[in-house]
């Protein structure tokens, strides 16, 4: 259906817990996520704030550990989603390293405990009419955003952060916040 039309979907990246948000959340003077840095095989060279990239995580042997989606939001704020693995060897790291940096988990339904409700939430609108269907529900033009990097909507009186990409071979966004 989102070939044709548009999908709202909650984000699930993977089979396991990955949504609606999970963490950890870097917070600090870490050098352009320098744990990141240290713990992958990506380059933070053009890495600023309102960009995304794929994160592919390595232990110190260069073997893969997994891949996540890598968010620099503002800043010294990182938000790295994805595969549990990837999330705990890189928290792992910051918090047992030498790393000015801070972390906050927010696990997604399948991890967390029973009656304690997200801190963030995270969707996905796709298909050839995505746009058309934020411009609806904002009220304004969608501006033209490249590929991984992000901008915000207000929807009902609300900041939405949204990242641009594509899942259905069409713009759409991931649209999240707290």
């Amino acid at each position: 259906m989102a070939r044709r039309t548009a999908g709202l979907a909650r984000v699930g990246r993977v089979a396991g817990p990955v949504a609606p948000h999970d963490g950890p959340v870097h917070r600090g003077p870490t050098t352009r996520c320098g744990c990141c840095r240290n713990l992958g095989v990506n380059s933070f060279a053009n890495f600023g704030p309102g960009r995304a990239k794929q994160y592919v995580a390595v232990n110190h042997d260069g073997q893969l550990i997994g891949d996540s989606v890598l968010f620099h939001l503002e800043e010294n704020l990182f938000d790295l989603v994805g595969h549990p693995m990837v999330l705990d060897w890189v928290q792992y790291h910051l918090e047992t390293g030498e790393y000015d940096a801070t972390t906050e988990r927010d696990d997604n339904s399948y991890d967390r405990e029973a009656g304690r409700p997200p801190k963030m939430y995270r969707y996905e609108v796709q298909g050839p009419n995505a746009v058309a269907l934020l411009e609806r529900v904002t009220g304004a033009p969608v501006p033209p955003v490249k590929f991984f990097h992000m901008t915000t909507f207000t929807i009902a009186g609300r900041q939405v952060r949204a990242l641009r990409h594509g899942m259905a071979g069409q713009p759409g966004f991931e649209l999240f916040g707290p």
